[in-house]
C-alpha cells in the first residue's frame, strides 16, 4: 500500500456495547447490531481524521455523487450514488486505495439502489404530506378561533403574532419530521454497499438498527442538520465543504453499531 495514503484508523469500539440480532432466521450477510454510546462533535472528529489526506477527494467524491443523483430525473440513481460513495469510505476504512472512479462502482447494485431509495422517497411523501396537512388544519382553526373571538385591530395583532409562532414551530417540526422520516433508512445504502443486501433486506436491518440507537441516532441527525443549515446560510459554501465530514460521521455511525468487535 502506499505510505502517502496511511492514515491512523479512527474506528474504535466505544466501551461496551450490548448486541442484538435481526431474529431467528439470522442470515450469514446479518451481523450483529449494537448499541452505542453516540457523541455527534467525535463523530465528526473521527470523520474528518479517516478522511485524512484525501479530503480533496472525498469532497469530489460526495459532491458528484449528490450532484449526479439529483440531476438525473425522478432519482433514479440517487441510490447507486450513496452506495458508491459509502463503498469509497469501506476502502479508505480498510487502508485500501480510494479512486474517483470506485464512486460508480455503486451501479453494480443499481437494483437494490434504486428499491431503496424509491420506498424512502415514497415513504418521505406521504409523511410529509400528513404533516403539512397537519399543522394547515391546526393553523386554520387557530385563525378562525381568534376571528370568532376577538375584533379588529387586536386580532390583526394576535393573528400575525400566532402566524409568527406558526412559523417557527413549523420549521423546527419540520426539522425534526425530517429525521424521523429519514431514520429508517439511515443505513439501508451503508449496509447494500458492505453486505451486499436487497434494497428491502437493507431497510430492514436498517431499521432494526435505527431502534436500537434510537435516541442517540436522532441527536447525531439533529446537530447534523443544525450545522448543515448554519453552513448553508454562509452562501451553502461551508455546507458543500462540511458534505464529506458529515457523510463520513455517519458511515462511521454505521460501522460502530454493525461492524465493531
Amino acid at each position: 500500500m502506499n505510505t502517502d495514503n496511511q492514515y491512523n484508523n479512527p474506528y474504535t469500539p466505544q466501551g461496551q456495547m450490548p448486541t442484538t440480532t435481526l431474529g431467528p432466521k439470522h442470515s450469514p450477510k446479518d451481523g450483529p447490531i449494537r448499541k452505542v454510546d453516540v457523541r455527534p462533535i467525535e463523530l465528526l472528529s473521527r470523520s474528518k481524521e479517516l478522511i485524512g489526506n484525501q479530503y480533496g477527494l472525498f469532497l469530489g467524491i460526495s459532491l458528484v455523487g449528490i450532484l449526479v443523483g439529483s440531476m438525473v430525473p425522478f432519482g433514479i440513481v440517487m441510490g447507486p450514488m450513496l452506495i458508491g460513495i459509502y463503498l469509497c469510505f469501506l476502502h479508505r476504512q480498510a487502508g485500501r486505495q480510494v479512486e474517483f472512479g470506485t464512486l460508480f462502482k455503486g451501479f453494480d447494485q443499481f437494483g437494490d439502489g434504486l428499491i431503496a431509495y424509491l420506498i424512502m422517497v415514497g415513504f418521505s411523501i406521504a409523511m410529509s404530506l400528513l404533516t403539512v396537512g397537519f399543522f394547515l388544519v391546526v393553523g386554520l382553526a387557530a385563525m378562525a378561533l381568534i376571528a370568532g373571538t376577538m375584533e379588529g385591530d387586536a386580532a390583526a395583532g394576535v393573528g400575525i403574532g400566532l402566524g409568527i409562532l406558526i412559523y417557527i414551530l413549523f420549521f423546527v417540526a419540520l426539522m425534526v419530521v425530517s429525521v424521523l422520516i429519514n431514520l429508517p433508512f439511515v443505513f439501508a445504502f451503508q449496509l447494500i454497499a458492505d453486505r451486499k443486501l436487497s434494497g428491502t433486506e437493507a431497510i430492514k436491518q436498517s431499521w432494526a438498527g435505527a431502534k436500537l440507537n434510537f435516541g442517540g441516532i436522532v441527536w447525531y441527525m439533529l446537530v447534523n442538520y443544525f450545522l448543515l443549515v448554519l453552513a448553508a446560510m454562509a452562501c451553502y459554501i461551508p455546507a458543500i465543504l462540511l458534505m464529506p465530514v458529515s457523510m463520513g460521521g455517519l458511515f462511521l455511525l454505521y460501522s460502530d453499531i454493525y461492524r465493531g468487535e
